[in-house]
């Protein structure tokens, strides 16, 4: 598949997605500075379709490349984005200049749950006319419960919270 031009209102579209945050390492983001990633590579017969599209920083769409973004469960698989992550601390440690700091506790190895930031969001949806459109994103499941309890009488259809992970919750 050939690359072809994101225009204007979907590149905001994909902005929008993750209200400000890159998909990848959570840190925030400007309309200006960040890059539209596809989560599933063109190169690999992904598309321009907004469900393919995630805001990312410079640093994660660069490091990325390539790679399929791969799911929390594979941990053998070499060629996946998440797996050049999870193993990054042992090509870090071939560097000298890394082994230093570590010995002089200038830098401090911590661990990675594999989870992305895209992943630990709670989106509100429901519309049977369109079952993937968000309505809104939370960062807490508590904060979506709320939300949903207090303006569910507002939509003729039921309003269901899921999360990056692809679980679902019916609120009540």
């Amino acid at each position: 598949m050939s690359r072809k031009c994101i225009n204007k209102q979907d590149r905001l579209k994909v902005f929008k997605k993750l209200n400000g945050h890159c998909a990848y390492c959570g840190c925030s983001i400007t309309e200006k500075n960040f890059v539209v990633d596809h989560i599933k590579p063109v190169m690999s017969g992904g598309d321009n379709s907004i469900d393919n599209l995630f805001p990312a920083c410079k640093s994660c769409n660069s490091y990325k490349h390539f790679y399929d973004v791969g799911n929390n469960e594979d941990t053998e698989s070499w060629g996946t984005f998440r797996n050049l992550l999870s193993n990054l601390t042992k090509q870090l440690e071939r560097i000298s200049i890394f082994k230093i700091a570590l010995r002089y506790g200038i830098v401090k190895l911590g661990s990675w749950d594999r989870w992305f930031y895209y992943e630990s969001l709670f989106f509100v949806k429901g519309n049977p006319a369109n079952p993937d459109k968000v309505i809104r994103t939370f960062t807490l499941y508590e904060k979506a419960r709320n939300w949903v309890l207090k303006n569910k009488s507002k939509y003729d259809f039921d309003l269901l919270v899921s999360d990056g992970r692809g679980r679902k919750y019916i609120i009540k």
